[in-house]
């Protein structure tokens, strides 16, 4: 198995545990999520993400994690965004981050 074949699998197996729903890969490797993305209570001990989300139509939750920056973070939200307890919670980035996907929700609606 080559190095990027066994990162693939290694992300698969985090979406199996963290997809409420389905999920897959598009074309350019981030992964859309019919359904909630949940990984909460100190789940994932790294500073970002190990893939790229793009559409998630649920809640995204990732509170009370090691989550140093919004790198991977979705570019669109249906449902709730939680991020509180993360080390960047309060950076003015993250701030803007949120505004910025609940406008596009609410623009979608």
């Amino acid at each position: 198995m080559t190095t990027k074949e066994l990162k693939i699998e290694i992300i698969k197996s985090y979406l199996n545990d963290w997809v409420d729903g389905k999920w897959f890969f598009n074309e350019d490797w981030s992964v859309d999520v019919i359904g909630d993305v949940i990984l909460d209570q100190y789940v994932y001990p790294f500073p970002k993400l190990p893939c790229k989300f793009d559409n998630v139509s649920g809640d995204f939750v990732v509170s009370y994690n090691s989550l140093k920056s919004l790198d991977n973070f979705p570019n669109r939200i249906g449902g709730g965004i939680y991020t509180f307890g993360n080390p960047f919670y309060n950076n003015p980035e993250h701030l803007e981050y949120i505004k910025l996907v609940k406008c596009k929700h609410e623009d979608e609606n």
